[in-house]
């Protein structure tokens, strides 16, 4: 109870407190300004949107290049603090700049390996960076008082409001900051008109709206090569007339690599649906075996499988994901001479298997990723017609993992590094007039390979154009409209009209 009862009051002491965010620097600046928005409006802080803060640079004649400049703006609109921000495609730095005296509170530096990682970072560790500076900021002296939280703007404005989880916005009556009532007590604004009631009431559905794209890439593709170590060994061979059968081992031998991840859902429509995709993996190797008596042989060798999976984000740039391929794995010899194929005794594998798995990925800093997965493999086919000739009762089961290291090189492509490892493991179940007695088997392979990557990601509905400003200046004395709200007369005109800011 007393922890709760703490943060009961540092919301209600936040709650009257007032932070401007103007326009960051930079053509992505929208996504990680609607999200520092949508945390300091969690935490419990009116918001001053950027329409208001050019309006006020331009009445108070300061900037926000200058401390100066800040604590005039901070004067015109009654903040505590003002957040600036740079930011490019894989980096933002803000700064936090105290209302009272314009100076730095404090600044972080954000990164993510593109502008939705990017803006989820912000979002996620913004308060825990910058929350205490904010919290240091205090209102300059002579600031005008009563002010509430400015209404939202058209656009992207707008679709900030609804990042933070809220409506888009109060009515306008209570929108700029409004001139204080004679006696200090704020005008009671007027109703809205009946039109504009319907247009609130029509936008509700839009900001409610909980289908939205992931951030997270839903395309990935991946091209590469690498090689292959694979090993066949038989274990408690009884057969005492030399007629065993023969291990098999590849040192290395190099392959080729495709994959690919599709979420075709989520840039559409987003939401649950937009977390279901599709993925397909190819392997190829180009192998060849020499044997101690001199043989040689070709072989095919491949993995090719397809499937679906389901994502679960977490922690704005991580997932989890739950995935089902089907596929087939080969490693086949294959002779010119069919009567040099029957002396080699070691069977060919053809795994057709059902692959249940598991794996996470982590948007790790400087564009690091990082991928884990693992699988159960269920075989269907008893490893293909000639290991079950060998072995008619026999039990085979599969299993795999896999760990992959990425690096973004820019918003569209990178290079990834990994390792995927391999087992199947066989239980014969001979009996004494077999032709082999071999109690079982172990099949085991190390892929290692490089490749390069292309990833798109999702795209959030573009923002809507800026709506045409109302008129920011009129004859001194006059109110600056029902959007605006702010009383501009100097000494408090008697027959002012507002239609949301106060009567002096």
């Amino acid at each position: 109870m007393a922890l709760l009862s703490l943060v009961m009051v540092c919301e209600a002491k936040a709650a009257g407190k007032r932070v401007g965010v103007p326009k960051f620097n930079g053509a992505q600046e929208a996504l990680v300004r609607k999200k520092v928005m949508a945390v300091l409006k969690a935490h419990g802080y009116a918001l001053v949107r950027s329409r208001d803060m050019q309006a006020a640079v331009a009445s108070s004649g300061g900037s926000l290049d200058s401390d100066d400049g800040i604590k005039s703006v901070a004067k015109e609109l009654a903040l505590v603090a003002i957040v600036t921000g740079d930011v490019s495609a894989k980096r933002a730095k803000l700064v936090v700049h105290d209302g009272g005296e314009g100076s730095v509170l404090g600044d972080a530096t954000f990164a993510g390996a593109n502008p939705h990682k990017l803006a989820a970072e912000v979002g996620a560790t913004f308060w825990r960076k910058l929350g205490a500076d904010i919290g240091r900021g205090h209102v300059p002296s002579g600031a005008k008082k009563d002010q509430k939280e400015s209404a939202p703007e058209a656009g992207e404005e707008e679709a900030g409001a609804e990042a933070s989880g809220g409506t888009a916005g109060e009515p306008a009556g209570g929108a700029a900051a409004g001139g204080a009532a004679a006696g200090g007590e704020e005008a009671a604004a007027p109703p809205p008109s009946k039109s504009k009631v319907k247009m609130e009431s029509e936008a509700a559905p839009e900001e409610s709206e909980p289908r939205a794209p992931s951030g997270l890439p839903w395309l990935d593709l991946q091209v590469g090569g690498g090689g292959m170590n694979r090993s066949l060994s038989y274990h408690q061979d009884y057969d005492p007339v030399g007629n065993q059968l023969q291990s098999y081992s590849l040192p290395f031998g190099p392959v080729g690599i495709a994959r690919g991840v599709i979420y075709p859902f989520d840039p559409l429509v987003g939401g649950l649906l937009g977390n279901w995709g599709f993925e397909g993996r190819a392997m190829i190797g180009f192998v060849s075996s020499t044997l101690s008596s001199g043989d040689s042989f070709t072989n095919t060798v491949h993995d090719f499988s397809g499937g679906t999976r389901y994502r679960f984000p977490f922690g704005g740039t991580n997932d989890v994901y739950l995935s089902v391929r089907y596929g087939e794995d080969a490693f086949t010899f294959n002779a010119a001479n069919p009567a040099d194929r029957a002396t080699l005794r070691t069977p060919d594998t053809i795994y057709h298997y059902v692959r249940p798995g598991l794996g996470v990925q982590f948007a790790l800093a400087n564009a690091v990723s990082l991928e884990l997965n693992a699988g159960y493999r269920f075989i269907t086919n008893h490893a293909g017609p000639q290991m079950l000739t060998f072995f008619p009762r026999l039990g085979v089961q599969g299993a795999d993992a896999e760990i992959d290291l990425g690096y973004a090189f820019n918003d569209l492509y990178g290079i990834r590094a990994g390792v995927e490892w391999r087992r199947y493991w066989y239980s014969f179940n001979v009996k004494p007039n077999d032709n082999f007695l071999v109690g079982g088997a172990v099949d085991q392979s190390f892929i290692f390979t490089v490749s390069l990557v292309f990833t798109l990601g999702s795209t959030p509905k573009a923002p809507e154009p800026e709506a045409a400003p109302a008129p920011k200046s009129k004859a001194k004395g006059e109110d600056q409209g029902e959007g605006g709200g702010q009383d501009t007369g100097e000494g408090g005109g008697d027959a002012d009209k507002t239609s949301g800011g106060g009567a002096e």
